[in-house]
């Protein structure tokens, strides 16, 4: 395994040289080499990381692979947060609850008119998952209190990856998505009650994004 860094840069009481590329070696003679590069932006007050976009390396076909690149993106703010991340399918994720530092991780948005637009798709995104429980209890005669809320939205979050990707065959996936909902069921819960608490506490540590191994080579060097 080898690495690559960029070059080295004083900003201020700040040097950064962060990893570019790692490469490893399928064989021990140092043949057969997969790559995976990092490139960033950095925020312009504080020259901290702004995005880190990953770019993994190909599959090729004849492993049944696309041949094609993927690639993954995190975005962090000015005290390296993340607030929100992109995987190699397009899933954003987005950084929820009380982040590090006691920083709150809610609606993303500040403006009154952005604020509002941001909890009104929330309402649509809640809707159409309860509008897809209510077509699958009705077409496989299940009771709608008796199916999971989480387990919908994921199958559905699984036929919008479909979706991306045109399969052309939206009628019969939709129909799939119907009755894996009807099959995840949960159980009888009377007078459940989650309290409205978090379990973690924060800490002021920043967020792990590279393997142990590389920090501990870059830490070596600096020292």
């Amino acid at each position: 395994m080898s690495w690559e860094y960029a070059n080295p840069g004083n900003y201020g009481s700040n040097i950064l040289h962060p990893k570019t590329k790692e490469t490893v070696y399928r064989n021990e003679d140092g043949t057969r080499a997969i790559e995976t590069s990092f490139a960033y932006e950095y925020h312009s007050s504080a020259r901290r990381m702004k995005r880190i976009t990953t770019t993994l390396p190909a599959i090729p076909t004849s492993q049944y692979g696309s041949g094609v690149a993927a690639t993954t993106k995190v975005y962090q703010d000015e005290y390296g947060n993340v607030t929100w991340s992109m995987d190699e399918r397009g899933y954003i994720t987005r950084a929820g609850g009380i982040g590090r530092y006691g920083t709150r991780r809610g609606l993303q948005l500040r403006r009154t008119v952005t604020v509002r637009q941001e909890i009104h798709c929330h309402l649509i995104g809640y809707n159409i998952v309860r509008a897809a429980m209510i077509a699958s209890a009705l077409k496989f005669q299940r009771c709608p209190n008796r199916l999971s809320f989480t387990g919908s939205l994921q199958a559905i979050e699984e036929f919008a990856a479909s979706l991306r990707r045109r399969s052309g065959r939206y009628r019969e996936q939709w129909e799939c998505v119907l009755r894996t909902i009807a099959e995840l069921t949960v159980g009888d819960r009377p007078n459940r009650k989650e309290p409205r608490q978090i379990k973690s506490r924060p800490k002021p540590y920043k967020l792990l994004q590279s393997a142990r191994t590389s920090i501990k080579t870059r830490e070596a060097t600096m020292s």
